[in-house]
C-alpha cells in the first residue's frame, strides 16, 4: 500500500517536467474556467492547482475505487436526499406555476423575476416528473401540473404542424425541448394523450430547426429578438441544445415509434460524432443520455458507441484522490455541477447493463457512486440549519460550492436526477 505522502513525492515529481506545457494549454481550453478560478480565495485556488495536478495520476495509477468509499450510501439515505431536494423544489413555486430561479440562505434573498430563466423552469418540472416516478410523492406531482400550466402561457402555434415556446421574444431549441420532456414524462406516467398534438408540433419544429442547415445540426434559435438569423449574424451555436433536443426526440420515438424522429437523431450522430464540438464539456451531459436511451431502444452500435465515448470522458475529469475533501467531485474547481455530467453517466450505466457490458458497468456505477461523496456535502440538511443558523427555506437545495451558498433550481434538479438514476443498481452491484 503506497502511503499517501509517497503519493503526493511521485505526482509532484512528475508534474513539474509536464506543467509548463500543460498549463497553457489548459487555461487557453478553459478561459470561463479561469476567470472563474481567478476570484475564488487562495485555498481554493492551491486546491484547484493540485486536483488537476494530481487527475491524471490517480486515473492512471493510483484510481481504483473502493467499494467502502461509497458504502455509507443507501437506496433508503439516496431516496431521502432525492425527497428533500424535490421539496425545496416545490417551496420556490408561485401561484403562478414558476419556481423562484434561486435563493441565497445567508442573505435570505430571492432571485429577481427578472432573472428567470424559461429552459431552467421546464427542466426543473421534468426533474420533479422523475422525482415523482420514482416516490409517489403527489405534491411532486401536483406542482409539476401547475407549471406545465406556466410553461405552456408561452406556446405559439407557428403553422398547424408546427411550434415552439416564445419567452421574452427568443424562441431557443432547448426551450422547446425541455418543455416536451415534461409533457412525454407525464403521457408515460398517466397514459394521458391530451398532449400528443403539442408534442409532435414541437418535435416538428426541431426538426424544421435541423433542416435549416441541412447537415445534421440543430440550429440554436428559431427567433431571437426579431433575428432569424442569430447564429449567423453572431457566430455562435449552443453546446447545450443540442442534447436537449436529441433527448426530446429519442423520447419522441419512444412514445410515438415514428420513424422521422429517428432519421433525425441518425443526420445529428452523423454530424456531431464527425465534428470537434462533441467534446464541449456542456455538449456532453443531455447528448450522453439522449444517445443511451435511442441505443437501448434500436440497438444501434453506432449510438451505443458514441455514448460511451462521452461517458468516458466526462469520467476522465473526474477526481478520485479518496483522500480529498473533492473526492468525486468533477473538474479542478469542484461545484454542484459535477451533477449534471453525472446524470449522463448514469444513463451510460443503464445502457451499459442492457447491454451486459459488466466491466463497463461496474466502473460507471462505481464513479457515479463516488460521486456522491462530494454531491450530498452540498446539500442543506437540517443540522445545517441549526448549526448556521438558517432559514428552513434551505433545507433540500444544494449550494454551489462549499463557499458559495446560492441554491439555483437547476443546480437542485441536476443533483436529484443523477441520484435518481442510481436508485436502479444501488445495492446489486
Amino acid at each position: 500500500m503506497i502511503s499517501r505522502w509517497t503519493k503526493r513525492t511521485i505526482i509532484i515529481v512528475l508534474s513539474l517536467i509536464i506543467i509548463g506545457v500543460g498549463s497553457g494549454y489548459y487555461f487557453h481550453e478553459k478561459s470561463s474556467q479561469f476567470r472563474y478560478w481567478w476570484d475564488l480565495p487562495l485555498e481554493n485556488q492551491l486546491l484547484s492547482i493540485e486536483l488537476e495536478i494530481q487527475r491524471p495520476f490517480n486515473h492512471y495509477f493510483f484510481g481504483e475505487i473502493s467499494p467502502q468509499s461509497y458504502s455509507h450510501l443507501t437506496k433508503d439515505s439516496l431516496k431521502s436526499s432525492i425527497r428533500l431536494g424535490a421539496r425545496w423544489i416545490v417551496r420556490m413555486q408561485e401561484e403562478s406555476g414558476r419556481f423562484n430561479y434561486w435563493y441565497n440562505p445567508v442573505e435570505h434573498t430571492y432571485s429577481r423575476q427578472s432573472e428567470d430563466n424559461f429552459l431552467r423552469q421546464a427542466g426543473t418540472n421534468y426533474s420533479l416528473l422523475t422525482a415523482f416516478e420514482v416516490l409517489g410523492d403527489s405534491l411532486f406531482f401536483q406542482a409539476s401540473l401547475l407549471n406545465l400550466n406556466y410553461l405552456n402561457k408561452f406556446l405559439v402555434n407557428n403553422h398547424p404542424d408546427t411550434a415552439y415556446y416564445l419567452y421574452r421574444k427568443k424562441a431557443k431549441l432547448g426551450g422547446i425541448a425541455l418543455p416536451m420532456l415534461a409533457m412525454l414524462k407525464l403521457k408515460k406516467l398517466t397514459s394521458d394523450n391530451s398532449y400528443d398534438n403539442k408534442l409532435k408540433s414541437l418535435a416538428n419544429m426541431i426538426i424544421h430547426l435541423q433542416d435549416i442547415y441541412g447537415s445534421g445540426q440543430y440550429k440554436s434559435t428559431y427567433v431571437y429578438n426579431g433575428s432569424y438569423t442569430y447564429e449567423q449574424d453572431r457566430g455562435w451555436e449552443s453546446n447545450i441544445y443540442p442534447g436537449e433536443a436529441m433527448l426530446a426526440l429519442a423520447e419522441m420515438y419512444n412514445a410515438f415509434n415514428d420513424s422521422i424522429y429517428l432519421e433525425s437523431l441518425k443526420k445529428a450522430l452523423t454530424y456531431y460524432d464527425n465534428n470537434g464540438n462533441w467534446k464541449h464539456y456542456s455538449f456532453m451531459p443531455w447528448t450522453t443520455i439522449a444517445m443511451s436511451k435511442i441505443a437501448i431502444q434500436t440497438g444501434d452500435a453506432n449510438f451505443t458507441d458514441f455514448a460511451y465515448k462521452m461517458t468516458d470522458r466526462i469520467l476522465y475529469w473526474q477526481n478520485l484522490d479518496a483522500d480529498q475533501e473533492a473526492f468525486g467531485s468533477l473538474f479542478g474547481v469542484p461545484t454542484v455541477f459535477s451533477s449534471t455530467w453525472m446524470e449522463g453517466v448514469g444513463a451510460a450505466l443503464k445502457l451499459a447493463n442492457h447491454q451486459g457490458d459488466i466491466e463497463r458497468e461496474k466502473q460507471y456505477y462505481q464513479q457515479l457512486m463516488a460521486s456522491f461523496n462530494w454531491l450530498l456535502k452540498l446539500q442543506y440538511t437540517q443540522e445545517d440549519i441549526q448549526r448556521m443558523g438558517l432559514s428552513k427555506d434551505a433545507l433540500g437545495g444544494f449550494k454551489r460550492s462549499q463557499i458559495e451558498p446560492e441554491i439555483r433550481i437547476d443546480n437542485t434538479q441536476h443533483a436529484i436526477s443523477s441520484l435518481i438514476k442510481a436508485l436502479e443498481y444501488i445495492n446489486t452491484q
